[in-house]
């Protein structure tokens, strides 16, 4: 049941990054000199919105098998948190550089989830690539 969820949510995620990313692209009366700022600030809602993902995957408890663990483990977590945290620092010290900042992030992530963490987590940073590489 609980997996049932996780797979409509994970799809509804989806979707909504798709049809975000359409729109993904500076309003027409914005001077230039702000767009990196504005693409900064898009960069840290998706790197965000993988952090809030992860704490919300590690709140998630399977008892199958027993003992009951988190969906994402504390680990696994608290490595996402850390990389997004370090990330959300850096693009509000230095926007201009958004686009290596924040993929950097994800690619940090990727290599040191183990492999539970890669299996349950991949799809998230995947999906969080493909909105950042949207932004224009």
């Amino acid at each position: 049941m609980i997996l049932i969820a996780l797979r409509v949510a994970f799809i509804a995620l989806l979707l909504a990054l798709v049809v975000g990313c359409a729109t993904l692209t500076p309003p027409p009366n914005l001077d230039p000199a702000v767009v990196p700022i504005w693409q900064a600030n898009e960069a840290v809602v998706i790197v965000g919105t993988v952090q809030r993902a992860a704490i919300g995957l590690n709140g998630v408890q399977l008892c199958e098998p027993l003992p009951c663990h988190p969906l994402l483990s504390t680990a696994n977590t608290g490595l996402v948190v850390d990389a997004a945290t370090d990330a959300l620092v850096t693009l509000r010290a230095a926007p201009s550089g958004w686009k290596g900042v924040a993929l950097a992030a994800l690619d940090r992530i990727a290599l040191r989830l183990d492999a539970a963490g890669i299996t349950k987590f991949t799809p998230y940073l995947a999906g969080a690539r493909l909105a950042l590489l949207a932004i224009h």
